[in-house]
């Protein structure tokens, strides 16, 4: 080894140690537990380059948010502009230009029942919002959600997540009701009070890629119209060509929703930006007059590098006509996934919309122990890294799903090679060839759960099999 290759290394470790000292120890020992606890140093569009030179297909971008590519030159040339031109970022008393242009351009390529754009910097900030639009608008304080959903992790929106481990030891939230995703039995019953500001939903949930029946969403509209309820869309995950559409509401027949919040592909993953989309009188509601004309603000919204990124992308969007884009290599993709059933009898369902895919396992013979039960599909995504160079992710603490979300730029032979790395992960799941890997991952967790004896079994396996997000 050189020495500037030695200096290299060094300085590696040396940023690791740094992350676990002064950020999250727990998730640093977490991401070396399941083989993730890498230098990425460079990102060149699906692909990610890591300290060693190794080259990944990225197929989580940034949990969807990486929808042009990593550091697409475009982005970049965008952002560089917006720092040439030393446009103040910080100064709230004027009129930014850029974000009149920007709203203007999200309005036109959405339902045209929306009039008002109020900028956020992140998805959970825009649910914040939108909880605080529906009940002025409405004069009520309850929420309608669906189990498993997923909105984000503030307080408010955390109120409306239906995974019960993440709302843990958080106290009293905000007032709601959940129902199961795609049930209108249930939803009518959860509104029949007609006391629910709004019923908040995925048009696709995010979380195992769940998809609700045909015409559900907008026999939901319905029902909340009936009894003055606002329908909030949460499209964070699947707005502009994830599920193959730019709105996945507008795809599903509900061309008229009341409140529509975006984020995550926005800026293509570049600058934090997120943006929330509403009726005329919905936003009139809560900014009411002169003297409430900044109830709802926030120091970073609107600033210039933002709408800047966020033009390029829904620009690119357009040139490079992704949302078709994502709508054909997303149906190739699940045909081929599904094609491999046929061979490995460890994969069970695919279902997706557009690059919006999940894959659930089954474990080719029974396991030892609950740990390696439970932690048998994060042996499988690691298998995906080591052996196929395919970054994908688990997704679910209860039932084994891997979900593929890559950049919208992936092109064929990106497909092929995802679908060449599943099709070798199953082939060791089936040969028993993953279960030597995934006995050295329960004795690594083992050892793990030695070091923090207050740790319950799981909380351990909750940590090592998912990432903290969606």
């Amino acid at each position: 080894m050189s020495r500037r290759d030695a200096d290299a290394e060094a300085d590696e470790f040396a940023d690791r140690g740094r992350y676990r000292r002064f950020v999250n120890p727990r998730w640093a020992r977490a991401l070396r537990l399941v083989g993730c606890d890498r230098e990425w140093t460079h990102g060149e569009g699906v692909h990610l380059i890591d300290s060693q030179g190794r080259r990944v297909l990225d197929a989580i971008a940034g949990y969807g948010a990486a929808t042009v590519g990593h550091n697409h030159p475009r982005v970049i040339e965008a952002l560089r502009s917006a720092l040439d031109r030393r446009t103040p970022g910080m100064v709230h008393f004027g009129i930014p230009p850029l974000a009149g242009a920007l709203a203007e351009a999200l309005l036109r390529r959405s339902a045209p029942s929306l009039d008002k754009v109020l900028f956020t910097n992140s998805g959970t900030e825009g649910i914040e919002a939108a909880i605080k639009l529906a009940r002025a608008s409405t004069g009520r304080a309850m929420i309608v959600h669906c189990d498993h959903s997923f909105h984000g992790f503030t307080t408010g929106s955390l109120s409306l997540v239906g995974v019960d481990s993440l709302r843990e030891g958080f106290g009293e939230l905000l007032p709601s009701r959940r129902i199961p995703f795609g049930d209108l039995e249930a939803l009518e019953r959860a509104l029949s009070p007609r006391d629910a500001a709004a019923f908040v939903v995925e048009p696709v949930q995010g979380k195992g890629v769940r998809i609700p029946p045909d015409g559900w969403l907008p026999e939901a509209q319905r029902l909340c119209r009936r009894v003055g309820t606002l329908l909030v869309i949460d499209e964070v995950q699947t707005a502009f060509g994830r599920t193959g559409a730019m709105f996945e509401c507008v795809s599903q027949g509900v061309d008229d929703p009341d409140v529509v919040v975006v984020s995550k592909a926005l800026s293509g993953g570049m600058i934090p930006v997120g943006a929330v989309l509403a009726r005329e009188r919905i936003w009139r509601a809560m900014f009411s007059s002169l003297d409430r004309a900044l109830v709802h603000s926030s120091t970073f919204h609107q600033a210039p590098l933002a709408m800047s990124a966020a033009l390029a992308v829904l620009e690119l969007i357009d040139d490079e006509r992704l949302v078709e884009r994502s709508a054909r290599l997303g149906s190739r993709l699940r045909a081929s996934l599904e094609s491999l059933r046929s061979r490995h009898r460890s994969l069970g369902e695919v279902r997706g919309r557009g690059l919006m895919i999940a894959i659930d396992l089954e474990p080719p013979r029974p396991l030892r122990g609950r740990l390696e039960s439970m932690l048998w599909p994060q042996g499988f995504v690691m298998s995906l890294l080591s052996e196929g160079a395919v970054l994908a992710q688990v997704v679910s603490q209860r039932s084994a799903t891997v979900k593929f979300t890559p950049p919208l730029v992936l092109d064929e032979a990106g497909v092929d090679r995802i679908v060449a790395a599943v099709d070798l992960a199953l082939a060791r799941a089936d040969s028993g060839v993953i279960d030597g890997s995934l006995a050295a991952l329960a004795r690594m967790a083992r050892n793990f759960l030695r070091r923090e004896p207050t740790r319950s079994l799981d909380a351990v396996t909750r940590s090592v099999r998912r990432h903290p997000a969606p």
